[in-house]
């Protein structure tokens, strides 16, 4: 996920950009995609970073379970909501953050935080 921030002012300016990183052996099969994500700002400030996070499926021992889906035991669950669960653990993946980074875009005189090295 990609997303512009203040640093400042502690808060999000922009929609989030998800994207997906395939495996080398996969991006030839998939053909060339053109992916952009454009971010747009009135004036430019050194508190404004760009937010990377990454994110990837939580797991638990023996994989995603539905426990994750649900702030009650399975075993006060009724039979309808068990199913869904576990509908749920199958088409939509917990995520969970475990990186991220961020990078002043107007820090000093270099555009993107870069220096010259």
């Amino acid at each position: 996920m990609i997303c512009l921030y203040n640093r400042d002012r502690r808060e999000k300016l922009s929609e989030d950009f998800y994207f997906h990183i395939l495996p080398t052996d996969m991006q030839d099969a998939q053909g060339s995609l053109d992916r952009r994500g454009v971010f747009s700002l009135d004036t430019h400030s050194p508190s404004v970073c760009l937010l990377i996070q990454l994110e990837k499926a939580a797991t638990e021992e023996g994989g995603v379970t539905p426990s994750v889906y649900s702030h009650k035991e399975p075993v006060h669950l009724a039979k309808k909501e068990k199913q869904k669960l576990q509908v749920w653990s199958r088409i939509m993946p917990c995520k969970e953050s475990f990186a991220w980074a961020m990078i002043p875009l107007f820090e000093g005189n270099h555009a993107g935080g870069l220096s010259d090295a």
